[in-house]
């Protein structure tokens, strides 16, 4: 009886259930736009064992790129914490306990050092308009489909908005992965506090 009970549930939960109106709407909509559901189509992606991608894991995972040595990309974006640090506002350098993750991670003050929350870099290579939670790295087409390189440029605090910087790199990643170790509350703390962004790097 019980068998007979868990096969009905699995074919009913297995049923197609009828389109509704918003259903056709939405499926018209999709279709209008050439949706494909797989935004990574017809973008030039690294795969992920590709030695360039590999360096940049171990980037990612070091503390040698921050000035007090204290702190790295994975800190605040590490991939068990969905990309993010878990926490409202970030740490950044100067934690006391530099090796902890996520609501274990704090100051000796106990306060935010990072005015803002650590976004997520999940996908990140799919986004074409702009990154930073105020869009400070952006592209200037922001053209579908081309991680931010459209041959317009990609603005960067840098530069005055809104020129586009020259050192940008090839896409909004390249050009977001230079601020962070210039940010003397992510990334840079103490080191070279007097000395301009491209010094620093």
């Amino acid at each position: 009886m019980l068998l007979l009970l868990a096969a009905l549930t699995l074919a009913a939960c297995a049923a197609p259930r009828a389109a509704t109106p918003l259903d056709e709407a939405l499926r018209q909509e999709i279709g209008a736009r050439g949706l494909t559901g797989d935004p990574s189509l017809g973008r030039d992606l690294p795969a992920i064992d590709d030695p360039l991608a590999q360096l940049g894991k171990q980037l990612f995972f070091t503390k040698a790129l921050s000035g007090d040595m204290d702190v790295a990309c994975a800190s605040c974006h590490h991939p068990l914490l969905a990309g993010g640090d878990a926490l409202a506002v970030g740490v950044g350098v100067g934690a006391v306990e530099p090796d902890a993750l996520g609501p274990g991670r704090a100051r000796p003050d106990g306060l935010a050092n990072v005015p803002r929350n650590a976004s997520t870099t999940f996908n990140v290579g799919l986004w074409d308009q702009a990154l930073f939670w105020d869009g400070r790295v952006e592209s200037l087409g922001k053209t579908a489909g081309t991680n931010g390189n459209d041959d317009l440029g990609i603005c960067t605090p840098d530069e005055h908005f809104p020129d586009a910087d020259p050192l940008a790199g090839a896409d909004l990643v390249s050009a977001q992965s230079r601020f962070p170790v210039t940010s003397q509350n992510e990334m840079r703390g103490e080191l070279e506090q007097h000395k301009p962004n491209w010094m620093v790097r």
